[in-house]
């Protein structure tokens, strides 16, 4: 195991982890982990707790509900109507675009260090 050097004590010890969920919106987050000194009990760091799957669905879902309502609510006939409906539009090529962006990114980083071991 590795130890890690305390700010409080300024001893060298393996930490205590202590796994919590997250207060707001808990189902839809990680469970975060404090990294605890069992000599003064201190949090050196925290980890984890990033969005989970489900967190990133129910936020894209609100965001396009939200700009579903613009468009609805102002009408198709204004600027304001038209900017939503804009929205809507970008929102779902973003949405669609970042994952095909990502794999080709990926590809090419591959592509590209088979090519460049060749020379």
């Amino acid at each position: 195991m590795s130890s890690v050097k305390c700010p409080g004590c300024a001893n060298y010890v393996v930490p205590r982890l202590w796994h919590y969920t997250p207060f707001f919106a808990g189902s839809l987050r990680y469970m975060r982990t404090q990294h605890l000194c069992p000599i003064c009990g201190i949090c050196m760091y925290e980890s984890g707790g990033g969005i989970s799957t489900k967190g990133k669905i129910a936020i894209n879902l609100f965001i396009f509900l939200f700009l579903t309502c613009i468009f609805i609510a102002i009408g198709k006939d204004s600027l304001v109507g038209t900017i939503g409906l804009g929205g809507i539009g970008l929102y779902a090529i973003f949405l669609v675009g970042r994952p095909i962006f990502r794999s080709t990114r990926r590809t090419w980083q591959l592509l590209v260090n088979i090519f460049s071991k060749n020379r």
